[in-house]
């Protein structure tokens, strides 16, 4: 292992660990340029640093400005740190936005599964029920089945929507995407 720990051979990385390798090691996320072309994204190499390089790019493109909104956001154990941070750099810029982050304890799968992936409906209906969620409840899209319409313990988005009394909408991983729906389109 380098510093990085990364597998090398003749200077070229063979294997690179997850993100979420990072995250129980309690380091920090190696920086964009090392991991080139993203080869790995889809096998959770890489994702929290671009999410964070996208949303900081946006949110240094976007003008500060006045938003009233209060809102929730959702997500695993894993990425709550990384996301409460994002989030309170958007409060900075945007007088009057409320972001209230909060994490979700994987019941359904077990304590020890921490990635918003595998968050499901009833765990969010049991974990949010009766909270001030705001106008709207933001979700990971990962949480969704490919179809989008339903979590893996078959409860829909309707739903979820209904047993809270609040707008839910899933948020792709992609930081310009995260900063648009937490500044609700502004």
């Amino acid at each position: 292992f380098n510093a990085h720990y990364s597998f090398f051979n003749n200077g070229k990385i063979l294997a690179y660990a997850s993100d979420e390798f990072y995250l129980l090691a309690e380091k920090e996320f190696p920086t964009e340029d090392y991991y080139g072309e993203y080869s790995q994204l889809d096998n959770g190499v890489g994702m929290g640093t671009l999410l964070k390089s996208e949303f900081l790019s946006a949110l240094e493109e976007t003008a500060p400005k006045t938003i009233n909104r209060k809102i929730t956001l959702v997500t695993g154990e894993s990425a709550f740190t990384l996301l409460s941070d994002l989030c309170k750099k958007a409060e900075e810029k945007f007088e009057n936005l409320k972001v209230n982050v909060i994490k979700i304890t994987n019941e359904f799968f077990g304590t020890t599964v921490t990635v918003a992936g595998l968050l499901t409906g009833q765990d969010l209906k049991a974990q949010l029920q009766g909270k001030d969620l705001g106008e709207e409840l933001l979700i990971p899209r990962v949480s969704l089945r490919n179809e989008g319409d339903k979590f893996l313990d078959d409860i829909t988005l309707e739903e979820l929507a209904e047993f809270l009394k609040v707008k839910v909408t899933p948020v792709e991983n992609d930081g310009y995407k995260l900063l648009e729906k937490i500044s609700g389109g502004a």
